[in-house]
């Protein structure tokens, strides 16, 4: 979770913004952005994908994203 702090706070701080102004962009408060960054409240995928789109960055600079569990879902839906 440090890397997650570290890195959201530093990719928020190259971009000139504050927490205040991140959770006023993600339609949070402040408190509940901190509590995410902090790992004291989960981070949904579509509030990632906000974070990522505010910060200009991919996704997977910040979050690491579980394998699929079964290969075997993953080939049958890449033949569709």
């Amino acid at each position: 979770m440090y890397a997650l702090t570290e890195k959201l706070r530093r990719f928020r701080k190259e971009k000139g913004l504050t927490q205040q102004m991140m959770g006023e962009m993600l339609s949070m408060e402040q408190t509940t952005y901190a509590k995410i960054k902090l790992g004291k409240s989960s981070l949904r995928l579509g509030t990632a994908l906000q974070i990522a789109a505010i910060i200009e960055k991919d996704i997977h600079e910040f979050v690491i994203l579980p394998p699929m569990q079964n290969e075997k879902i993953c080939h049958h839906w890449k033949e569709i």
